[in-house]
């Protein structure tokens, strides 16, 4: 799997000590758990694949997650998980139908340093940039 791929689903690229690996942090939403809140902070309302929950069963699930670690070890190529109690069951299918639904770059596309894929010219005087983003340098 590309690194910037698992990126732009929502990993977090960590390497130390020889290990190198792609934190995933928003374990409630690839679960599918959806939270409205106030402006307390307190849960307003809450969702789990689109089916309406109680608060505090969301609650629950939001303690629950707090503990579980979900990586892809980037040197094995695997998904691996720490007090993942069944839910890695549900979260990792959910990172790999993200990752397969992100477009993969064409034999000229590249990416810029931005992570974005672009058919633009990659020579600008600020290094490779997409075209959004040397736009964005003009505009400045």
């Amino acid at each position: 799997m590309e690194i910037q791929k698992l990126i732009e689903i929502g990993g977090v690229e960590w390497s130390k000590n020889g290990k190198h690996r792609i934190y995933f942090n928003n374990l409630a939403e690839l679960f599918g758990l959806k939270i409205e809140r106030y402006n307390t902070g307190q849960i307003c309302s809450a969702t789990l694949d689109g089916d309406k929950i109680s608060n505090k069963v969301a609650h629950n699930y939001l303690i629950e997650l707090m503990d579980v670690k979900i990586w892809f070890d980037v040197k094995t190529q695997e998904f691996c998980e720490l007090n993942g109690d069944g839910y890695e069951e549900d979260i990792f299918p959910e990172i790999k139908r993200r990752y397969a639904a992100l477009p993969t770059p064409t034999t000229t596309q590249k990416i810029c340093d931005c992570g974005h894929y672009t058919d633009y010219p990659m020579s600008t005087a600020n290094g490779s940039s997409c075209e959004d983003c040397y736009d964005n340098m003009e505009n400045r």
